[in-house]
């Protein structure tokens, strides 16, 4: 996975040490910033019904098997620190989840999960975060999109330090 790379040309170079060995080679080429633009903002607590057939491919999540596959982008706004679940429920395909940390082309992946279910964060920052839901291998289809926040956990746990009792790591009293 390559991400912000620049432009000119570049070569792949396919080896084997068993020849000839068939392979399948997926490329995909996007301008994820620009299809962030379209991102409509995610509401908290409505589900979204949403369907990813039609839709372009702009990304592919690191736990997505090769293959391209429509996605529909959505902006996930935090005015404040939030405990975070995030979660997918495929109507008739295995759908893809995944949160990226902004919209640039070297955005960072912050959780991917296939199938239906859930991404969980005890504690996402204040900003801006893009979530995708695509799908593998070429399949598409509707899904249901779900966002919940609740307050979010304290930083080392939330327990702070008043009345912790200073422990000796040799065990000498």
């Amino acid at each position: 996975r390559l991400r912000g790379v620049e432009a000119g040309s570049y070569y792949v170079v396919v080896d084997s040490a068993i020849a000839p060995t068939p392979y399948e080679l997926d490329v995909l080429i996007s301008d994820l910033p620009a299809a962030c633009g379209a991102a409509g903002r995610l509401p908290t607590g409505v589900p979204i019904d949403g369907v990813t057939s039609g839709a372009t491919d702009s990304l592919i999540g690191s736990c997505a098997m090769p293959g391209s596959s429509s996605d529909r982008l959505y902006r996930l706004v935090l005015d404040q620190a939030a405990a975070v679940t995030l979660t997918v429920e495929g109507q008739d395909y295995d759908p893809v989840l995944v949160v990226l940390d902004d919209c640039s082309l070297d955005a960072t992946e912050l959780g991917c999960r296939t199938g239906s279910g859930a991404l969980s964060w005890r504690r996402l920052e204040a900003g801006e975060y893009i979530v995708a839901v695509d799908g593998q291998q070429g399949r598409s289809g509707r899904f249901l999109l779900t966002l919940t926040t609740a307050p979010p956990a304290q930083p080392g746990g939330g327990q702070g330090c008043d009345g912790a009792q200073l422990v000796d790591p040799l065990g000498a009293g």
